[in-house]
């Protein structure tokens, strides 16, 4: 099982997720404790500053199959630097930095 999650601030955590991160993984968390919680990136920094929680924090928009997640996600993340995503959605994301990644 694979799901589509948004990371943002409380009142930030509905439909479209636009002030928010939208991620894909299959243990979602994994994904926020060791994956977001580090990073060095704009989801981390901001997770970090506010004192975000997996629990309170962290939403499950759809589950379903990995393809079915990508692709959804590529709907609410078409281009880089939306929300807190830097990278745009599906398979990879990719932005100016892919060489670090």
């Amino acid at each position: 099982m694979y799901y589509l999650y948004a990371i943002g601030s409380i009142e930030n955590l509905k439909p479209p997720y636009n002030d928010c991160y939208v991620g894909v993984t299959n243990d979602l968390e994994r994904r926020f404790r060791k994956g977001h919680l580090v990073s060095k990136y704009t989801v981390g920094e901001a997770i970090r500053n506010n004192q975000w929680t997996f629990e309170k924090n962290m939403c499950v928009i759809f589950s379903g199959t990995e393809t079915e997640c990508y692709e959804l996600e590529e709907k609410y993340r078409p281009n880089p630097f939306m929300g807190l995503n830097e990278a745009s959605g599906g398979y990879g994301g990719y932005t100016s930095y892919t060489k670090e990644r």
